[in-house]
This record gives structure tokens, sequence and C-alpha cells, in this order.
């Protein structure tokens, strides 16, 4: 199209040979548009010298195809001006030739310029707009300026192009057959690594609708962020333990240089480098942070803080339960003693409350008895004895025998050698002496 009407201007310039004083059309080879949508035809053209004056208002403008008229067309041009631009309308096939015609009615000059036709093709799809980016390098906090061109087939139904997403501000300019959208915006780190998106929307005249886009992806220059410091402490996290320092940052270029720090008192300290470092803990070693640089920035870290266990604060989970265990036992230990206690005390009273009711003797046929004492009141063997505190002696009244024994002894008691008969006790046979031997076994 710029070609034709540049070419044209020339010719009439020019005054040349080649251009003036012969019947030429100034068209394009070819031109394309979509199925169903319009295209415009740039045309020009000239006239024989004797023919030049017969061209006037009235003369009519024809496109044929062959020996067909074509009638879905809109002429653009102005005959009287050499320019005979014309619209295809609603354009449905596809590598067709068309070729100019002009009629003036009243005069000689009717000519077809069917040795310059044009062709129309049709695009199943349209092109993709092209996306112009910056050409050097963009810095976080500087304008961006981002380009797309979208071509335009029908200048009546130009193309409509948006940005995704919408950073900024965009305008949009339709030239001759290009339609340009600009977008402005100032750059973030957090654009850095998305994607925009250049869509150009054609709208055709019966009712569909073509879509094509085309994608960039950001690249921003930018100092650190969002910088973290974390700690991994071997647990647990004890004095002399060891503790794991990682230092994360978000940056474009990447990080260069990573700083340790370790906040002491009202005293900041530096005590190593690298992403990544491994320390030994002590009690005042607990509070830290870290600091990233690169080309563009530095930045710090949060601070990260670790609570350090003294070793009286620290258990250790077998020796606990080792003690737990020897506690139980004492403790079961204990409770069997004191019911051992408590009921050997029981059986004890019992048999001595027994034992107090009972009293053993000899069965009188016997040459010899015992009797066992089952407590301390058992003290007489019979119910005449009576207790002599300095040793045995003889009653006046009669016989008597008693003795003071030990509880549980024996007694023995012996028949006198003059008689036969047994020795009763005390009062038995009034009036005979009795001598009889004891013997008190005394504690």
């Amino acid at each position: 199209m710029t070609g034709s009407c540049r070419l044209f201007l020339l010719c009439s310039l020019l005054q040349g040979a080649g251009c003036i004083g012969r019947f030429e059309a100034l068209i394009p080879a070819s031109v394309t548009t979509l199925s169903g949508s319009c295209v415009t035809v740039p045309c020009s053209f000239t006239l024989g010298d004797k023919y030049k004056d017969m061209l006037h208002p009235g003369c009519i403008p024809i496109w044929k195809k062959g020996e067909q008229l074509i009638s879905n067309t809109t002429f653009r041009g102005n005959l009287t001006a050499y320019n005979c631009t014309t619209t295809f309308n609603n354009v449905l096939e596809d590598n067709v030739q068309y070729y100019f015609r002009i009629d003036c009615d009243g005069n000689p000059l009717k000519y077809s310029f069917k040795l310059n036709p044009v062709t129309i093709q049709i695009k199943g799809l349209p092109d993709a707009p092209r996306l112009t980016t910056p050409k050097e390098p963009v810095v976080e906090g500087t304008p961006v300026e981002l380009g797309c061109s979208a071509p335009s087939y029908c200048d009546t139904h130009p193309p409509t192009v948006t940005w995704t997403p919408a950073l900024g501000v965009s305008t949009q300019l339709q030239l001759e057959d290009t339609v340009t959208s600009t977008l402005t915006f100032n750059a973030s780190h957090l654009h850095h690594g998305n994607n925009v998106s250049c869509t150009a929307a054609y709208y055709i005249p019966s009712g569909n609708k073509t879509v094509t886009s085309t994608r960039h992806q950001l690249s921003i220059l930018y100092a650190p962020r969002n910088t973290s410091a974390v700690g991994s402490p071997c647990l647990p996290a004890r004095e002399g333990g060891c503790l794991n320092l990682t230092c994360s940052s978000h940056a474009n270029p990447a990080v260069s240089e990573v700083t340790w720090y370790r906040i002491h008192g009202e005293y900041i300290l530096k005590i190593g480098s690298g992403s990544s470092l491994s320390i030994q803990l002590w009690n005042a070693n607990k509070v830290f942070f870290c600091e990233v640089r690169n080309d563009y920035g530095t930045e710090k870290s949060n601070v990260y803080k670790i609570y350090i266990q003294i070793p009286s604060q620290i258990f250790n989970i077998p020796d606990l339960v080792l003690c737990i265990g020897k506690s139980a036992v004492i403790i079961v230990g204990l409770v069997c003693v004191i019911v051992c206690i408590i009921r050997t005390r029981k059986v004890g009273e019992e048999t001595r409350s027994f034992n107090a009711a009972t009293v053993k003797r000899a069965p009188p046929d016997e040459e010899e008895s015992q009797v066992v004492f089952r407590s301390e009141e058992d003290v007489y063997v019979n119910s005449g004895m009576q207790m002599n505190p300095v040793g045995p002696r003889e009653e006046p009244v009669g016989p008597r025998e008693g003795a003071v024994l030990r509880a549980g002894s024996p007694v023995s008691t012996h028949r006198d050698a003059a008689s036969s008969r047994r020795i009763g006790p005390a009062g038995s046979h009034p009036g005979r002496p009795v001598s009889r031997e004891l013997t008190e076994d005394t504690q």
C-alpha cells in the first residue's frame, strides 16, 4: 500500500515517460485478509495524454473478476486525483484476481487495467502481534516501555490490542495497515519473572472473533529482598551444642556476598560468611542475623534468636526412666515392710489374747508333767502356788508350791520318797507336812 502510493506520487512529480502518456494502474500484486472480513486495496492510475482531459467527476470506478462485476466494494479514492483505492467487504473467496476499470459516460475514456490485477488471499488465522522490548536492562524503579504491533487487515475494523496483566497505562495507534499499542509502567522486583502478553482481537463484520497473542517474560534487576535468617540446632539446644544457620534472599542478579553477625548486648560482632554457617552454642551466643549484597544494593535479615538450655535443665530420658523405676521399687518395698509389720503385730496380739485364757495342766496319772506358759501372766503352775520373792519356804498352814517361771519354761513336780501318793496342791492334805524343793528360774 505505502509503496504503490509513493510510486504514484513519484510518477506524478517527475512526469517521467514511463509513468505519463500511457494507461497503467499502480496496485499491489496481492493483499491478505481474514475470511469474512474486509480488505482495502490501495490503487492509483495514469492515463494516456489525449485522455487526460476526458477525466471528470462523472466517471465511474469499477472492479471486475474476469467479466463479472463486483458489487461488494466501497470506493474510497478520487478519480480526478487519479486515486482508485477501494475496500472489498465480506471477502469469502481465496486467491482470486480482480482488476480495475474506469468508465466515463459521454466520452471515449473507458479502460480496463487487466495488466495490473490484484490477488486477494484469505488467512485462516491472523499473524501474531510483534512485541518490542527495551534494548537495555531494566532496573527496578525505572520506567519501562513495551510495544506491540498487530497487522490490520481491514482498516474499517482494526484489531483491539490489550495487555495482560495491565501493569500500567496503554495507548493504541493505527498507522496504515498496522495497529500499535504501547504499555508504560515502573519496574518493580515483583514484576521479575512474570509473563506479559500482548493480545490482538479481530472482530469480523459477520460476527466472528479471532484472537492471537504474543508473550514476553520480564527481567528486572533489583537489590536483595525478603532476606531471612533461620537456624537448625542440634537438639537439645544446649551449651556446647551446634547450630546450623541458613540465610536466604531474593535478588536479581543473585546475591554475591553473605555475612553473619552476632548481637552481644550493645555490640554487633561478625562471626562468619556464606549462605550457610555452623557454630557452637554458648549462653551468650544466641542472637544472630545476616546481611546480603549484590550489584544493586544490600539488605539485612530478621533477627534469629535461640533459647539455650543450661546443663541442669537438660534431662536424659534413659536416666529419668531408670530413676523412676528405682523409686517405684523402693516405694513398693516400703509398702511391703509396713504391711508385714502390721500383720505381725496383729498376729502377736491375737496369740497373747489366746494364751492368756489357756493354761495347760499335766494329767493326774502321769509321773511327770510339764506346763508351758504362753505369756507373762502364766507365772504359776497351780492356782495354789504363790510368788515368793526371796526363795522357797514352807507355809505353816500346809505345804504349798509356787514358783516364778519364765514364760514357756517347763516345771517338774516330784513324788515324795516316803509317800506313794501324789502331792496335791496346797491344802489337799491338811496337817501333813510336805517338803518340796522348788527351783526358781529367774532372769
